[in-house]
């Protein structure tokens, strides 16, 4: 039943990228600015992994004439209204006016017992940038990677170049500006100061008015390219409008940006992967007296939902690699720690409560010492197995009883083609990959099928928490 559940839900969303351009990832997945979002690079949906970039697009020639909206913002703002003002923004991407919130509010905060107070201006321009898009006419697939299709080496092509291939990318630039001043000023001739800086020009504004004194700016950009020009390195209030002028024109290039959207698009959508292994005709094959056939709908179909399949295989293996690799590492670190800190707290990175429990989170039942990571690492169980000893065999046994299978049933001949069984048949129901309960993290295979690994073996938010390990500052 649960099968029958999985597969119906894996139809739903291939249906959708059969029939569509692709679809829209505007999440955490793109967030993480430690990867690199380009257009070309494969993607998988399922994991949300980056893969290897597959086809050769040039930025300057290679992409649609993109669109770009721009607005600017320029304004009197106090402890009252900035939170109306980072509210009532459109902006895409509003770090810098939540950055100007928390900084007048800190300063409305210092300046609550003092006589004259400080006012500030702040000036802020956003660009977004959008239709950054491959021109499917002039973008080639790579060599190499045009070889493992024309070998017929499907598996191979996935795991390198994944699912899905990055087609679009919409990007956002911002830059802020804020004026902090002290003046004599009333209230109605601050307002008509800022509307004489909003037209004119603020330094010159502020040169004139014989008012105005403590002057400062305090500048702050996202997604700007600074290597074009030195002209960020403001010296002197002077100096402010080539700033300006410099962010602006850092802006105009479509490659640079903070990514805040991407198009993804399966492998099969493309023109030369069909072309290379002949997507666009049905599969026929006689089976005694009548012909089978498989039409190109289903082909794609199974393509997208089995090519998922790989890359979850790939991202299931990797994990285990990685939280492997992790309890080797801070088993070494915290074995290094001399006996006389065996009884010190070590210091949980995701928790803001000290080992006591005196928090209000409740009490932190999951500290470690130095002595008990030690022990919890080593993990030796009553036969006097190593921890590290029994992640290795379940790397080893996930690849022998379900990876290997699995994969060996998608390279299988069907219809006198090699992978065509890839082509044919969904994973669930191929024998080496329709144990579903493998494909979750946190399994393990027990002799017939996988099953949770034991509390004792999963080191995942251990070695999140307390690795690598530093000593508690609390007692």
């Amino acid at each position: 039943m649960f099968n029958q559940f999985l597969l119906l839900t894996h139809l739903l969303n291939a249906v959708d990228l059969v029939q569509s351009a692709g679809q829209i990832v505007s999440d955490y997945r793109i967030a993480n600015k430690d990867v690199t979002p380009s257009i070309g690079r494969g993607y998988s949906v399922a994991s949300g992994n980056m893969h290897s970039l597959c086809l050769d697009v040039d930025m300057e020639t290679g992409i649609t004439e993109p669109t770009f909206d721009y607005s600017y913002f320029f304004n009197l703002i106090d402890e009252t209204n900035i939170s109306n003002v980072v509210n009532e923004a459109s902006y895409s991407n509003p770090q810098a006016l939540l950055n100007i919130q928390n900084a007048v509010v800190a300063k409305a905060k210092r300046e609550r017992t003092m006589t004259e107070k400080s006012k500030s201006v702040v000036a802020m321009m956003e660009v977004e940038k959008y239709y950054i898009s491959a021109d499917e006419t002039k973008i080639n697939m790579m060599e190499d990677a045009k070889n493992l299709l024309d070998r017929s080496l499907y598996v191979q092509f996935f795991q390198v170049c994944g699912p899905s291939f990055i087609r679009s990318i919409s990007r956002s630039c911002e830059f802020a500006a804020t004026f902090n001043f002290k003046s004599s000023m009333d209230e109605q001739e601050v307002s008509t100061f800022v509307e004489e800086a909003a037209g004119n020009n603020m330094i010159d504004s502020a040169k004139s008015n014989t008012t105005l004194t403590d002057l400062t700016i305090n500048m702050m950009a996202y997604g700007i390219d600074l290597g074009r020009s030195n002209s960020f390195m403001a010296r002197s209030f002077d100096q402010y409008g080539a700033v300006v002028d410099a962010a602006f024109q850092s802006m105009m290039d479509p490659n640079v940006g903070v990514v805040k959207s991407i198009e993804v698009v399966p492998w099969v959508n493309n023109i030369q992967f069909q072309a290379i292994i002949k997507l666009d005709t049905s599969l026929d094959v006689l089976i005694g007296e009548s012909t089978t056939q498989i039409s190109p709908f289903m082909r794609r179909f199974n393509l997208i939902t089995n090519s998922e399949h790989v890359a979850r295989l790939a991202e299931i293996l990797r994990h285990r690699m990685r939280t492997y690799g992790m309890v080797m590492k801070c088993l070494s670190a915290v074995t290094a720690f001399p006996p006389s800190d065996n009884t010190r707290n070590l210091l949980n990175t995701h928790s803001v409560c000290p080992p006591t429990g005196d928090c209000v989170h409740g009490d932190n039942n999951d500290a470690h010492t130095v002595f008990s990571l030690k022990q919890t690492l080593r993990g030796v169980d009553n036969d006097g197995k190593y921890l590290i000893e029994r992640l290795a065999d379940n790397i080893n046994d996930y690849l022998d009883h379900y990876m290997t299978p699995c994969l060996t049933d998608m390279t299988k001949v069907a219809y006198n083609v090699v992978g065509g069984l890839m082509q044919q048949t969904h994973w669930i129901r191929m024998d080496g990959c329709k144990e579903v309960s493998c494909v979750f993290v946190g399994a393990q295979w027990d002799g017939a099928k996988c099953v949770a690994v034991s509390a004792t073996d999963n080191m995942d938010y251990v070695v999140d928490q307390y690795c690598p390990p530093k000593l508690s500052p609390y007692p």
